[in-house]
């Protein structure tokens, strides 16, 4: 349990809120009728009237100086777009989500956050202090889709709109774990819809003279990154030469537990999806973009796997 948390029934929305009203605080609860998440988010940003807005999903925990040690390094960056923070994780913590955390909170200048987006989410969004104009002008608000989570699809579209955001060195957000989250279990987060995303604010980045991408990797995420890729590539009817590279370093080996390509951990089954998420499958399932290449174009779309010896070459300096 986060300090000071205690084992007596936590109570519901509405007794939260007239808790924090009885003490003086200004405080709305909306609801967006289990829209799904974007939805909620975006109630919150069209009643917000504040120029900065935090967000806080109900389960996690705060530092009670947090959002004023990210208003004071805005001060301190007038060059940073918006603030997040290094995270700490409680709960049901697995060796996993540890490793990534702890990868997650070494990134801290905007220049390290937006390189490494196509590695991982390179925060946790709700850490951070944004300006609403940011969010709702710029980023036109969250978007509920079928095919990827929230989270990656913010920060890409972030990245797009040339946010910079820094992040804070110190742990002020508590991020809960445990088995039932949408982060473990539901469809959208799986390692094949991330890597959907990735290929497809990839493809959008790469520049027009950009003749040849090469994939470094073995196994099924070799194999997975080339049909996104591909996909993606057609979508757009963009020309370019996919090279595979069957390449391990050596002495290195995945650890903890395997994660489903589909997406969710043991209690996937217990995942719920939203009439907008079951709405927009529905319509893409009629169009035929189900996000995957069509299996009588596998033949067309077959690309030789190249074994590798050595390394991959370093990339360029930016």
């Amino acid at each position: 349990p986060w300090i000071g948390e205690d084992s007596n029934p936590v109570p519901n929305p509405e007794e939260i809120a007239q808790k924090m009203r009885s003490r003086g605080h200004r405080f709305v609860l909306l609801k967006s009728d289990g829209r799904g998440q974007g939805a909620a988010q975006n109630a919150c940003l069209q009643a917000s009237s504040s120029s900065l807005i935090g967000l806080m999903d109900a389960d996690d925990r705060g530092e009670a100086d947090r959002f004023e040690k990210l208003l004071d390094a805005m001060k301190e960056h007038p060059d940073w777009t918006a603030v997040c923070s290094q995270v700490r994780i409680f709960g049901t913590v697995s060796e996993g989500m540890n490793t990534y955390v702890n990868w997650q909170n070494g990134l801290l200048q905007p220049e390290e956050l937006m390189q490494n987006r196509f590695v991982e989410i390179p925060a946790l969004h709700q850490s951070g202090l944004y300006p609403r104009s940011l969010l709702l002008e710029t980023l036109n608000g969250y978007r509920d889709l079928p095919g990827w989570p929230i989270d990656i699809d913010t920060w890409m579209r972030l990245a797009e709109a040339g946010a910079r955001i820094g992040k804070v060195p110190q742990q002020l957000y508590g991020w809960r774990q445990h088995t039932l989250q949408s982060t473990r279990n539901h469809g959208r987060c799986g390692l094949d819809r991330l890597r959907n995303c990735k290929a497809h604010f990839l493809s959008r980045t790469l520049p027009p003279q950009v003749r040849r991408v090469e994939i470094w990797s073995t196994g099924r995420t070799l194999h997975g990154w080339k049909e996104a890729l591909q996909c993606q590539l057609a979508e757009k009817d963009q020309k370019l030469e996919l090279a595979l590279f069957n390449w391990q370093p050596k002495g290195r080996s995945r650890g903890g537990a395997q994660r489903k390509e589909g997406g969710g951990g043991a209690a996937a089954n217990a995942t719920v999806k939203t009439e907008a998420e079951m709405e927009a499958e529905s319509e893409q399932n009629v169009n035929g973009n189900s996000g995957y290449p069509k299996e009588d174009r596998e033949e067309e779309m077959f690309v030789e796997v190249t074994q590798a010896s050595s390394p991959p070459p370093p990339l360029p300096e930016s």
